[in-house]
């Protein structure tokens, strides 16, 4: 039997979990607008990210064309995106208020674009700032926002019950919640 701590702590992993699996989807999503908007503007699709990878790389990583300058920045916006829907997700525990969270996702998406493009690359890399549209990088942050308030239907599938793979029988709903475990609160 599980004490109370840990449950709360099973609730609060669980949660973040659903938030990091929201938030990397979202940066997959981000990228490939971030691809798709650079070859749109007749850039090739990698120099975006080439642009990140100066934050590690330097401006050698300006010079190259698609590889390992390329992954990197593309590495750094799925660590950057996962770690937010981390965050994300032990803010919005409750999975209840769906729409809420769906709102609330909408503003952490804009949010984490001017935290970034506001503050952070600035200071670590302000090639960045300047190779990269503001107008590109919103939209994809709000694009971000809008996978991210998927969240809830990540949290929910942690907690559904699991089948036994050698029975032929579907799974019982599980019991309704006493206050204290770590099941999620009903819809």
């Amino acid at each position: 039997m599980r004490s109370p701590l840990q449950a709360v702590q099973a609730r609060y992993f669980k949660s973040s979990l659903a938030g990091f699996h929201a938030g990397v989807l979202g940066g997959v999503v981000l990228v490939i607008w971030l691809a798709v908007a650079s070859a749109v503007q007749s850039r090739p699709w990698w120099s975006v990210f080439n642009v990140f990878a100066t934050a590690f790389l330097g401006e050698t990583a300006l010079q190259r064309g698609f590889g390992y300058a390329s992954l990197t920045g593309v590495a750094v916006h799925i660590v950057i995106s996962g770690a937010a829907g981390a965050l994300f997700g032990l803010m919005v525990r409750d999975t209840s208020h769906s729409l809420r969270t769906r709102i609330l996702a909408l503003l952490v998406g804009p949010a984490l674009f001017f935290l970034l493009h506001g503050y952070v690359w600035r200071r670590v890399s302000p090639l960045v700032t300047l190779y990269t549209s503001e107008r590109t990088m919103f939209l994809g942050y709000v694009i971000y926002g809008i996978v991210l308030g998927r969240q809830p239907r990540y949290l929910r599938a942690l907690y559904a019950p699991v089948p036994d793979p050698g029975s032929d029988l579907t799974p019982v709903a599980p019991a309704p919640s006493v206050v204290g475990t770590d099941s999620p609160p009903a819809e």
